[in-house]
């Protein structure tokens, strides 16, 4: 009697072509900031600058066509596609689908930025000779443009691409799959390692920044 039990074989997703590389990238970033912190801030202001100053019309026409899309996608009959099989059902209402995304998308924001930003933009130098009742709709306007409706519409597409080429055309969940209609098999080479590699190391940098102001946020209690 054979008593062998079978085994499975465990499929690992670890991609040396994208860890790696995400790595040595994050890790040096890191190394240099602890060792020339100011050398390296001098550096980041100016990529910070030139992309704000150069690119700032890039951002707001990307993020309103994305809620246009999003509002057409609502009213049209593409609208009705199911992000999975044919038959397939919501796993969870749509109550706790928003709750989740909600609990998701905000985190640190309602904590931190839902005072600080409103607060940066009404004592900025660019509203100094507004009157004050500008000022505070101003900062209102430019805080509700990047927590309102256009921040969810970018939270909205992302997630829409991901769950449309991972339960319908069964490509893995990263971001390389989004651009699948573009590079079609392509993703699954250099291409698709430079998309993911992107992807992880801006999720990173976007993580910590969202965490170090929730820590400088944070009130040192002293005896």
């Amino acid at each position: 009697m054979n008593s062998s039990k079978p085994t499975s074989k465990i499929r690992f997703t670890f991609d040396k072509g994208v860890t790696v590389p995400s790595l040595i990238f994050i890790v040096g970033i890191c190394i240099f900031s602890v060792l020339f912190p100011v050398e390296i801030k001098a550096v980041l202001d100016v990529i910070k600058n030139f992309i704000f100053v150069n690119f700032n019309w890039v951002y707001v026409w990307c993020v309103t066509i994305f809620v246009i899309f999003l509002v057409f996608l609502m009213f049209s009959k593409y609208g009705k596609i199911r992000l999975g099989s044919n038959d397939s059902k919501p796993e969870h209402s749509f109550f706790s689908w928003i709750s989740m995304l909600f609990a998701a998308g905000m985190g640190i924001g309602l904590m931190y930025f839902s005072v600080a930003e409103p607060m940066q933009h009404y004592s900025t130098d660019a509203f100094s000779e507004s009157h004050i009742i500008s000022r505070a709709k101003n900062a209102q306007l430019y805080t509700f443009f990047h927590w309102g409706i256009h921040a969810w519409a970018i939270y909205g597409l992302v997630g829409l691409c991901l769950a449309y080429f991972t339960y319908r055309y069964r490509l893995p969940l990263s971001l390389r799959s989004c651009l699948y209609p573009l590079l079609k098999d392509s993703i699954k080479g250099k291409w698709g390692d430079v998309i993911d590699i992107f992807a992880l190391c801006s999720t990173f940098f976007g993580i910590t920044t969202t965490l170090g102001f929730g820590v400088k946020s944070t009130p040192v209690w002293k005896r």
